[in-house]
């Protein structure tokens, strides 16, 4: 039996899509009906589900499919046991719940608890909806309600009482215990970016073009990729106006739940896509897109712009293994850059460039952050509160800090600063130099950059 996805237009929704699953090469008729609602009511607020968390859940319900085969069974012939049994194999526990510590060369890779509660929430609101509309499966949910309050501030949990409110939602007892908190967001420094750029480029250079827009707008991938080249035809017109290369125009994009959102577009970004991209491949790629669309070989997308070599418009899945190849190649076998780094990226080097830019220092933020900080990245991705920015404030603070796979390398301003440092980086070259190292001639901020100790990195 095969468990394959497909993508569709949604039946309702104008120019979005909606992916299923086939179970051999037909539609599964009860996950579709799923699917369908989840696509339409599945987002914040009962809004519109995200395009690439809509894909998400359809691969997490194909991947409980798949587990019950393997056992003999069906999403309508399961029980409760089952799906636990399932969890534990993900998790790597015992029928207990107790860590298992067997050695076997065939189990699956451990998933986090966090990834394991997704893909139970998934589950759990497939089972939920299929109870409500009328069909009928051997599973009975064990269920207990709790209390739910939402976390605006970074201070709400003083006011977790009044926040109650007699908020109760119903929960899985599936469920396992939260991973621990993140304290920071995943963020590359300008340096690993660069080494990023290139690894990309070697694969195809509409991969890199993509990441550069993601970076120098905060985009998630599923925007990125719904931009048309529109947006970049007027690239004289803005120099004529006099805006610089470092000016920004307001691009429109569709955000979560198909909101119409606006970004900071600038023009150095432009006019890096235009020049590398636009006027020397685009237009044969757009070409060999048209032909080979006539021909039947893939769907013809009149504002396609991000366009593979052979005429196929890119997808998330494409992105997703360009970037883990490139990742590979970068040495990044376990901590693989992913495409939503590039968002988080974003932020973090705007928040470094403006604190310095306005003379704020990070590492003397208190208890709230400030005002600005808040506003900047409310501009730049488009939503973000006070906990949300201080996450962004220690991912830039750690990017000081921390650097490349290239070695134990700082950034400049780091060096400077760091007697320690430079003192570790005398003792190197004595031991480098020997007999011919000459106290009053060496520079360590020289030696260090040439040892690509030290980068200009920020």
């Amino acid at each position: 039996m095969t468990f394959d996805l497909i993508t569709i237009p949604h039946p309702s929704i104008r120019n979005r899509n909606v992916t299923h699953i086939l179970i051999d090469n037909d539609i599964d008729l009860p996950s579709t009906r799923f699917l369908t609602y989840e696509s339409r009511y599945g987002g914040r607020f009962s809004s519109i589900s995200g395009i690439s968390t809509h894909r998400e859940r359809a691969i997490k319900l194909r991947e409980l499919f798949k587990h019950l085969h393997q056992m003999g069974l069906t999403w309508k012939t399961a029980t409760e046991s089952d799906i636990k049994a399932i969890r534990n194999k993900m998790l790597h526990l015992d029928s207990n719940g107790n860590k298992d510590n067997s050695n076997s060369n065939n189990r699956e890779k451990q998933v986090s608890n966090n990834s394991m509660n997704l893909k139970l929430n998934v589950w759990f609101k497939f089972y939920k909806h299929m109870a409500s509309i009328g069909e009928s499966f051997d599973l009975v949910l064990t269920t207990k309600m709790v209390h739910f309050y939402r976390k605006d501030t970074l201070l709400s949990h003083l006011q977790k009482r009044k926040n109650f409110d007699d908020q109760k939602i119903e929960v899985w007892d599936l469920y396992v215990k939260s991973s621990p908190e993140k304290r920071l967001y995943h963020a590359v420094s300008r340096t690993v970016f660069e080494h990023l750029r290139r690894e990309l480029r070697k694969q195809d250079i509409v991969f890199e073009m993509i990441a550069y827009l993601m970076v120098e707008t905060g985009l998630r991938v599923s925007a990125a990729l719904s931009v048309t080249h529109e947006s970049f035809k007027k690239y004289f017109q803005y120099l004529n106006t006099g805006l610089s290369m470092d000016s920004c125009i307001k691009m429109s994009y569709i955000a979560k739940g198909d909101k119409k959102l606006q970004c900071d577009l600038p023009i150095r970004t432009i006019a890096t896509i235009q020049k590398d991209y636009l006027s020397r491949l685009y237009i044969k790629r757009l070409k060999k897109h048209s032909n080979q669309s006539k021909k039947g070989k893939f769907k013809y997308t009149p504002n396609a712009m991000w366009l593979l070599e052979n005429g196929r418009e890119v997808n998330y899945s494409d992105i997703y293994k360009a970037f883990c190849i490139a990742s590979i190649a970068l040495g990044r076998n376990v901590d693989r850059i992913t495409p939503h780094w590039m968002r988080h990226t974003c932020a973090t080097w705007a928040l470094i460039d403006f604190a310095r830019s306005q003379n704020i220092p990070l590492q003397h933020t208190g208890v709230k952050p400030h005002p600005l900080f808040i506003q900047l990245l409310a501009e730049k991705l488009g939503h973000v509160d006070e906990s949300t920015t201080m996450k962004y404030i220690v991912s830039a603070l750690a990017l000081m800090e921390v650097t490349s796979g290239l070695g134990p390398i700082m950034s400049f301003q780091t060096f400077t600063h760091d007697k320690k440092a430079q003192e570790l980086v005398r003792e190197e070259a004595k031991m480098e130099f020997g007999d011919n190292f000459d106290e009053k001639r060496f520079d360590a901020l020289k030696y260090a950059l040439a040892r690509k100790i030290v980068v200009y990195d920020f």
